[in-house]
């Protein structure tokens, strides 16, 4: 299992990693939030899929659910890491002002799109956005998201893929 994990979410993460640097380079980062959002998790869903089709098929077409649910949250969080890293790369060493221009592009939606916020709730607001784009905040939410998202993936195609080892027990029943 550990084979699987370290092997798919290197692959996962580096296409992730990939993906929000294609984002970046083409002068998208922080937009396109759907598109971004639709894009990782085909990432996701491919990478555990092929993942634990992979484990399946070398375990002798024997796959169960603890399995599948300890495979693909492994690649899910250990692959969340490599995108992570980027994104705490770019904010911190490559184009710290990119938060500013974030801010900047929240507020002026906030104020177009939401005319009943007051300056307080505005800036709350982007107090918020500040604390999620530190380093440590970064972290934390692409750990909890990959957790959960990992295990919900990892949930359905374990059920899909799974199949229950014959063993004497079940002949004689």
């Amino acid at each position: 299992m550990i084979k699987h994990i370290l092997k798919y979410g290197v692959i996962f993460g580096i296409l992730c990693a990939t993906s929000g640097f294609s984002f970046y380079i083409s002068g998208n980062y922080g937009k396109y939030r759907t598109l971004h959002f639709f894009i990782l998790l085909t990432l996701t869903i491919s990478s555990i899929f092929y993942a634990l089709n992979s484990f399946k098929n070398k375990n002798k077409e024997n796959l169960n659910l603890t399995q599948a649910l300890i495979v693909g949250i492994g690649i899910s969080i250990f692959g969340g890491l490599i995108p992570t890293i980027w994104e705490i790369v770019l904010i911190k060493i490559i184009e710290p002002e990119i938060i500013t221009q974030i801010i900047d592009d929240q507020f002026k939606r906030l104020t177009e799109s939401s005319s009943d916020l007051n300056e307080a709730a505005i800036n709350r607001k982007i107090v918020i956005t500040k604390n999620v784009k530190s380093p440590i905040g970064m972290l934390t939410i692409g750990i909890i998201e990959d957790l959960i998202v990992g295990f919900f993936i990892s949930l359905i195609i374990g059920l899909i893929l799974r199949k229950k080892q014959i063993t004497l027990n079940n002949i004689s029943e």
